[in-house]
């Protein structure tokens, strides 16, 4: 109800894809003739960033870890670090940046020469070093596809039955995953090391269909007509 009453709001929907306009018609109701598509003009720069990233020549590949909030979460997300150090430490260092509103919970956590916590960063500016992106149910694995679209995005669902209980998750969105997603340690530290490559060009194919650089254009010719 909440969502639907933010969204009930709008006259138009600047979406990204087919796929995205089906969820607002979906679940919020819209119709098609609110739908433009135009592609989100946030992701301009993330578009035009893709061209200098992985150029770096670095000692180890980062690992960044962005969960999503939970309502009433009050402990850190369970993801044993000390068994994915383990077993990547020597090739791999890892990049944790919890939600805003659970930042706090990482202040007793230390950083060490394979972990780092992170509140100040800027998702954009993490997304940008990443080598490979573990997240949950957060639109960051759009922004990361889009930025890195040879890098490696893992979906950590460890409470995926809750999660569909208590906030909802697409009844069809596992079908344009990259990859399988993951439910513990061993599945993700399996998925890091396959040689595997991850069908992002599929994934934005699907979900970043008109996040090609030019959305401002767009939208600013739109809105020109608009005012005239």
């Amino acid at each position: 109800k909440r969502y639907s009453a933010v969204y009930n709001a709008f006259d138009y929907y600047t979406v990204s894809s087919k796929a995205m306009a089906d969820v607002f018609k979906r679940s919020y109701g819209a119709g098609e003739n609110q739908m433009l598509y135009l592609g989100f003009p946030r992701t301009d720069a993330l578009f035009k960033e893709k061209l200098e990233v992985n150029t770096e020549v670095k000692e180890k590949k980062t690992i960044l870890y962005l969960p999503t909030y939970r309502e009433n979460q009050e402990e850190l997300h369970p993801l044993d670090v000390e068994k994915i150090k383990s077993a990547l430490s020597n090739d791999y260092q890892l990049v944790i940046k919890l939600h805003p509103h659970v930042a706090k919970l990482a202040a007793s956590q230390k950083d060490d020469e394979f972990v780092s916590w992170h509140s100040d960063s800027t998702t954009e500016e993490l997304i940008k070093k990443a080598d490979v992106l573990i997240t949950d149910y957060s639109s960051v694995a759009y922004d990361y596809a889009l930025t890195h679209p040879f890098g490696k995005l893992i979906f950590y669902w460890y409470d995926k039955e809750e999660y569909a209980l208590t906030t909802g998750i697409q009844s069809n969105v596992e079908e344009s995953l990259p990859s399988k997603y993951c439910t513990n340690e061993e599945e993700i530290i399996a998925s890091i090391l396959s040689s595997s490559v991850n069908q992002l060009e599929r994934f934005n194919q699907t979900w970043n269909t008109y996040n090609d650089g030019h959305s401002v254009e767009r939208v600013a010719e739109v809105v020109g007509k608009w005012m005239c």
